[in-house]
């Protein structure tokens, strides 16, 4: 515990704002409320005033639109790309009204119990600091905590253990308001009593620039709550008659402290726009706080692979999968070649030797010698579906390509989906933890549970001819849905079909090649229908001969020669092949190819003549 002296030498080189901060604004609630009216008035005219010039002309007097910002701090206002952090400007543009504001809206102002109620609630669930404040990041990162709850249990531990009933202006400045959790508020109630005790011997004008430098206008924010009483000296106490019901409220706040304490600034958000009290936010059906707004957040995240044979198709059906959710949420369509720009959409190929590390992130060191931490393309994609209602897309190409099941490690248990598509089971996994949640204190990074929200898809692709280079186990794949990608086409519309021209003399085109192939892989060579080739494996985009000539020769041969033909001339038992036996090296093969010879062997070049003549 802190020493007084301690405390008193520390905040003479404390910055001013490193306290509980509020803008300096107005900060009556109704008032406030009255200013979001005439935003809402704006917002829906879509006046071509910008919104300063608006409420300056409007009848409000003494009004600044900036005080717009203690509209969020109250609940009545929010902007989910301040809270998402895609944005650090407070654009009312895009800002929304809240349940809270819907339910006030409604009241007749004469229900004065009613506004008294709705009021209180909003006050109680004050947090410092949340995503408005632009330092919330900076100076004010490690203030983590509902202020009113505090001063609560403060004003109950003076009173019970130093029988003191109020906490003067002066405490409040020095010891209160620079309070940084919850669970301080025995020390700060310490230490007051000390500062009382002493106070006399203390040099006063030291004391008195102290409090010069430091904020207090959160006096101001707390005049709107029933609960407390406030003096014409801006000294604070408990209404007497209200003593117990805080009590309980305390005592329901202590009950889930930890969850509390755990919370990101998407939850913090999320409460104080809800029309739930602080205290029962937990308590009812006792949800997680993520789901105090459920009905925003998108759900139906599922773990889906696409899997087939090289060139079928699987990142076009990836592309369909995930335009039939931006249709529905977006009202809009993405294409392939725009999904990596998408800020919803996280797209990685894996390799051999993609590792754990990669996915989730590691801790590397710094030019400037300290360490911070590179996060991966999972806790990327994690951290914005917490922070978003919005459907968030993970792709994970060639995922047969590396070792999954190390890749994934403890994420595993996470692959286990509800009905509503968020997590069956959490985990505890402190880096992960100390990379999407950064406001947290170390102290409750290790209590954090990590889960899936409903609006994340995984969605991955599998070639089923690399399926052998790290096998899937079985527990792993039935985590995913497989949705299986045919090598078959519909001829009649299938328009990546240039003519061919194999060797001297004789032209095919594309389809019938490619089946021929393909049948020819599974029923002369015996091979499974993992070695054929899809009908998108060379996207030719192009008639010119000659370069349609070296796609064949640079992206087909490579493949046959070493994924098919080499696995079957191998095999003593099978005739078969696809080249010409003559050949017996690529450079041969690739010549040859070049020079316009036959390369294929009798009985393929035999099945190639048959099918162009059906």
């Amino acid at each position: 515990m802190e020493s007084l002296q301690d405390k008193l030498t520390r905040l003479k080189t404390q910055k001013e704002t490193d306290v509980w901060y509020l803008v300096k604004q107005e900060l009556n609630f109704m008032r406030v409320a009255t200013l979001v009216n005439e935003w809402k008035k704006w917002k829906d005219s879509k006046s071509s005033l910008t919104i300063a010039d608006y409420i300056e002309g409007s009848r409000l007097t003494d009004t600044n639109y900036r005080a717009l910002t203690n509209a969020y701090n109250y609940g009545l206002m929010r902007n989910d790309n301040i809270v998402s952090g895609t944005s650090s400007k407070p654009s009312y543009k895009v800002a929304d009204s809240t349940p809270v504001w819907e339910e006030l809206s409604k009241v007749n102002f004469a229900d004065v119990n009613t506004i008294s109620n709705i009021i209180d609630r909003q006050i109680e669930k004050l947090y410092i600091s949340n995503p408005y404040d632009d330092e919330s990041k900076n100076i004010r990162k490690s203030y983590r905590l509902f202020i009113v709850p505090t001063i609560y249990a403060i004003l109950i531990e003076l009173k019970e253990k130093y029988n003191i009933s109020t906490i003067t202006k002066e405490e409040f400045i020095l010891f209160v308001e620079t309070t940084k959790k919850f669970a301080d508020y025995t020390e700060t109630a310490s230490l007051i009593n000390e500062y009382r005790e002493r106070r006399d011997s203390l040099d006063s004008t030291y004391i008195s620039k102290l409090i010069k430098g430091f904020n207090n206008r959160v006096h101001l924010a707390l005049k709107n709550l029933s609960l407390l009483r406030i003096d014409k000296n801006l000294s604070l106490s408990l209404e007497e008659d209200k003593i117990p019901l805080i009590r309980e409220r305390l005592d329901l706040y202590q009950k889930n402290v930890d969850r509390y304490e755990n919370l990101t600034s998407k939850e913090i958000v999320d409460i104080q726009c809800s029309t739930s009290s602080l205290w029962n936010c937990f308590e009812e059906n006792n949800k997680d706080v993520s789901n105090i707004e459920s009905d925003k957040k998108v759900s139906g995240g599922e773990n889906i692979i696409f899997y087939g044979a090289p060139g079928t198709g699987k990142s076009h059906d990836i592309v369909e999968y995930i335009n039939e959710k931006a249709e529905k949420y977006f009202n809009r369509k993405f294409s392939n070649d725009t999904l990596n720009s998408e800020e919803n959409i996280f797209r990685i190929t894996l390799y051999p030797d993609y590792e754990y590390s990669d996915f989730v992130g590691q801790l590397l060191p710094q030019k400037d010698g300290t360490f911070e931490y590179k996060k991966g393309i999972f806790s990327s994609a994690l951290q914005y579906a917490q922070e978003t209602d919005d459907p968030v897309f993970m792709i994970l190409e060639e995922m047969s390509r590396a070792n999954v099941a190390s890749v994934f490690g403890d994420l595993f248990q996470l692959l286990d989906r509800k009905e509503d598509g968020s997590s069956e089971y959490g985990i505890n996994n402190s880096m992960l933890a100390e990379m999407i949640y950064p406001e947290l204190s170390k102290e409750n990074i290790n209590k954090k549970v990590i889960t899936l929200p409903s609006n994340l898809y995984i969605i991955g692709t599998v070639n089923t001819s690399d399926q052998n280079v790290f096998a899937m186990d079985t527990a792993f794949k039935r985590r995913f849905i497989w949705k299986y990608k045919s090598t078959d086409v519909d001829p009649s519309t299938f328009k990546n079909n240039p003519n061919i021209k194999l060797f001297k003399e004789f032209n095919i085109d594309w389809y019938h090649f490619y089946t021929t192939i393909n049948t020819f892989i599974t029923d002369n060579l015996n091979l499974s229908e993992d070695k054929q080739i899809g009908p998108y494996f060379i996207k030719f985009n192009t008639n010119n001969n000659s370069k349609i000539h070296s796609l064949l020769r640079d992206k087909l041969l490579q493949y046959l020669w070493e994924d098919v033909d080499s696995i079957a001339r191998n095999n003593y038992s099978n005739e078969d092949t696809i080249f010409s036996k003559d050949i017996k090296s690529f450079s041969t093969l690739y010549e040859k190819f070049d020079n316009q010879e036959n390369i294929f062997s009798d009985t393929l070049t035999m099945n190639f003549e048959t099918k162009k003549e059906e």
